[in-house]
């Protein structure tokens, strides 16, 4: 799930429009469920966290590295706005960084809501990202505290540290965007003591490994005419493959022509992992743009691989699993996570004609990793959602994108009824969008997430359910 910074989740906020604001090759039959975002100017968004960024102060404290008697430790990083915190009862939002560098717009983006509430920002950088690492090497050996249950307690800890050195024992409210909004979900499960609730946006919460509906969604967002130029492409770029040459021209043409032992199968696994990314970030246009030009098959196959290398971070290639100069979020993936883009296996729905399988990931894994890496499988993704049912009052509100392929993966709501669950799904919304500083028009369907999770946070923080 490489994902972009909050500050590119602060610029690709998006809104629900009709069509692409510049007119397509094709006309694109939009599905009725889905909206296509646009982006929007930094004069449709509240000022304040322009305002309040550089007054955002920095922190380090000393975190437990296995969170046992006699502990190494490292030193993690943190950042405290409190300016907008009103008497002693100032509620504490915590906004948890995911696999990123982490940085002072974690806590200034939350500047507005801390505005309405009164309340202090704390944001806090996790463990093996940023300046928060207690090794800068990315061995198996090196990595094995790299553990998702052991970030969970890294937020008790900074918690705890910050009540005994600040006297912050007022009500904590926990939020995370994507993979952090998962986390932050599961702090509320498994430490429901500690935070009055939870905000999780696009946050992924299913069991499974094999997450093909990342790009069976993305179809369905997409639309039939893009889908069907993604198709066309895409056939064309695996039929190339097929011969030495022809395999050669297509990794120079995707940058990949340095790397040695490449696949077939490493090569195709950069399109389930990129191609649904245009839409989980917003830019579909760009994509859509590409496949439905009238331009010859190779001209789209090189404007294809140029819109690759900048949607997202340019996750194709670090997604490549022989080209992982950042393997941190691969091992969670392999460990933990999993959420593996897979392709589905029924041609009908799927974006592609080619397969990628779970068995090409979990070989993967072990190619990176070496075959131990198979013992190191946590199941706190089951746990957590058998957790969650026993909760008398979640308090866990979940957001998602309407536009967003992530939402394949979020709250079972159909299977699941907790009592204190609440979930939005806002129009026009792609990844993380509702998390950036508040959209000055109220009736934008994004606004509606910032909305109800200002009233939400309100309503845990005076105990009124």
């Amino acid at each position: 799930m490489k994902l972009t910074s909050i500050k590119n989740h602060i610029i690709t906020l998006a809104l629900s429009s009709t069509m692409f604001s510049s007119s397509p090759a094709v006309e694109f039959k939009k599905s009725t469920n889905f909206h296509q975002p646009r982006l929007i100017s930094e004069s449709e968004l509240s000022s304040e966290f322009s305002k309040v960024l550089p007054r955002v102060k920095e922190f380090k404290f000393t975190q437990s590295l296995t969170h046992q008697k006699n502990s190494a430790t490292f030193s993690q990083r943190y950042w405290v706005f409190d300016e907008h915190a009103v008497g002693n009862n100032a509620p504490v939002l915590l906004h948890l960084c995911g696999e990123w560098e982490c940085g002072p717009d974690a806590a200034a983006t939350l500047a507005d809501r801390a505005q309405k509430l009164g309340a202090i920002v704390v944001a806090l950088e996790h463990r093996y990202y940023g300046q928060s690492t207690p090794t800068t090497k990315q061995t198996l050996k090196d990595l094995k505290y790299l553990r998702t249950d052991l970030a969970l307690q890294d937020i008790r800890g900074l918690q705890t540290h910050l009540i005994e050195k600040r006297g912050w024992t007022n009500n904590w409210i926990v939020l995370g965007v994507s993979y952090a909004g998962t986390l932050a979900t599961y702090f509320r499960i498994f430490y429901p003591e500690r935070v009055v609730g939870a905000v999780a946006s696009s946050a992924p919460l299913t069991v499974d490994d094999d997450f093909y509906a990342y790009e069976t969604f993305a179809k369905k967002a997409l639309g039939g005419a893009c889908a069907a130029g993604v198709r066309k492409v895409t056939d064309a770029i695996y039929e190339k493959i097929q011969t030495p040459a022809g395999f050669l021209e297509m990794k120079t043409v995707f940058g990949m022509q340095e790397l040695k032992d490449v696949s077939q199968e490493d090569f195709l696994a950069i399109f389930p992992e990129t191609i649904p990314a245009f839409s989980q970030s917003g830019e579909e246009q760009l994509l859509c743009n590409v496949v439905t030009s009238e331009e010859s098959i190779d001209s789209q196959i090189k404007s294809l691989a140029e819109a690759m290398k900048t949607t997202n971070g340019g996750m194709a290639y670090a997604a490549t699993p022989l080209d992982r100069t950042d393997v941190r979020w691969f091992y969670q993936q392999c460990t933990s996570m999993g959420w593996f883009h897979t392709i589905d296996s029924n041609k009908e729905r799927s974006l592609f004609s080619f397969s990628l399988g779970l068995d090409y990931y979990r070989s993967a894994c072990r190619r990176v990793f070496g075959p131990e890496i198979d013992a190191e499988r946590s199941s706190i993704k089951a746990l957590a959602l058998a957790e969650l049912t026993r909760l008398p009052s979640a308090n866990i509100l979940f957001t998602q994108g309407a536009a967003d392929p992530w939402s394949a993966a979020s709250y079972p709501e159909s299977s699941l009824k907790i009592p204190g669950v609440v979930t939005l799904v806002m129009e026009g919304g792609a990844h993380g969008s509702d998390f950036a500083p508040f959209v000055k028009d109220t009736k934008i369907p994004v606004a509606k997430g910032q909305i109800l999770a200002l009233e939400k946070m309100a309503s845990w923080n005076s105990g009124k359910l």
